[in-house]
């Protein structure tokens, strides 16, 4: 699975959360996974993610939360079960944040199944941060993907780090990973893989197709879910919201 995160610097956690859980058309039945919090009701998991924020000290460029997406590849959607999803956000946040209060919940758009999980910015009623280096994120991404193959084999489209040894075209496989993860929107996106690949290739937006060295893919080959922007961007507005709603009580 491709596997994306995002350091939140404002403690909008009511925001996000409301964001998570919102009904949609094709997320009837949705799994969830809770971590280090007292209830399963929304409200109180805001409210757990509040109080354990006030042990969390203030620094600057200090983060109060990360959002991790999980997504899965589009041809892997009929092997997926709500067990398989289960098993691997509890594994993906053992790995990454074991002691901290989380909260993730599946989401089921009509093409792609992808996971939100929501992970305090510091360990349970603690100062301790849950920061990660970009080596060890990647590690544990590799680790986990490893754990994926041993346990679920059937997943065999969402296996997208390992192939980056084996891949054929090895140096485009790593700026697309290099740019997804950088990329705050589409836009930074492209711009990320032109600089880094200019005049060697050819993308097609609209199609979702590109091309280098005379070879034609698509985004989805490689695991990329472009939708993803779109989603981000829709976390942004929230964010905006929130800060301007903040500064007007000061």
């Amino acid at each position: 699975m491709i596997i994306k995160t995002f350091a939140r610097k404002s403690p909008n956690f009511a925001q996000l959360i409301h964001y998570i859980t919102q009904d949609r058309p094709h997320n009837q039945h949705p799994l969830r996974f809770f971590q280090c919090l007292p209830s399963q009701k929304t409200e109180a998991i805001i409210q757990a993610f509040q109080e354990n924020d006030s042990y969390r000290i203030p620094r600057k460029n200090g983060n109060a939360c990360y959002h991790s997406i999980l997504s899965f590849h589009t041809l892997d959607n009929s092997f997926i079960t709500p067990n398989i999803l289960y098993d691997l956000i509890k594994k993906y946040i053992q790995l990454r944040a074991p002691h901290t209060p989380c909260f993730a919940q599946s989401h089921h758009d009509k093409e792609h199944v992808h996971i939100h999980a929501l992970i305090a910015g510091n360990q349970y009623k603690s100062v301790q941060t849950t920061r990660q280096s970009r080596k060890e994120f990647y590690q544990l991404r590799v680790t986990l993907e490893q754990y994926q193959q041993k346990h679920y084999p059937q997943l065999q489209h969402s296996l997208v780090y390992e192939r980056m040894r084996t891949f054929p075209k090895r140096k485009l496989q790593q700026t697309l990973f290099h740019a997804y993860d950088k990329a705050e929107n589409e836009t930074q996106f492209f711009q990320f893989l032109h600089r880094a690949l200019p005049n060697m290739l050819s993308i097609d937006k609209k199609q979702q197709l590109l091309s280098y060295q005379n070879q034609q893919y698509t985004f989805s080959d490689f695991g990329i879910d472009l939708k993803i922007f779109r989603r981000l961007q829709e976390l942004h507005q929230i964010d905006r919201a929130f800060t301007r709603g903040t500064s007007r009580e000061r």
